[in-house]
């Protein structure tokens, strides 16, 4: 990546790294609710109230999913490499 930003502040101040940065915090929040569901929820499913939770922390995982699909989709069609030099 830094081979496509010549300084790190290029995260910051280019369109391509603004948008690589967007993405990569959105694989952070997938990261952390997978966490969620793996370590807290599912261990606590008998309770109904948690499967609600568990149920709604999965759908929130499908929605940040789909905006990574689509950063990353703009990041390839629109921004390019070449934007960002």
């Amino acid at each position: 990546m830094f081979e496509l930003l010549e300084l790190p502040a290029g995260l910051v101040q280019s369109p391509y790294g603004i948008s690589f940065s967007i993405k990569l915090a959105g694989v952070y929040v997938l990261l952390l609710l997978a966490a969620i569901n793996r370590l807290i929820l599912v261990p606590r499913l008998a309770n109904y109230y948690e499967a609600d939770l568990l149920q709604g922390t999965i759908m929130a995982e499908m929605i940040v999913a789909v905006a990574i699909l689509l950063v990353t989709s703009y990041l390839t069609t629109f921004v390019g490499i070449s934007s960002g030099e």
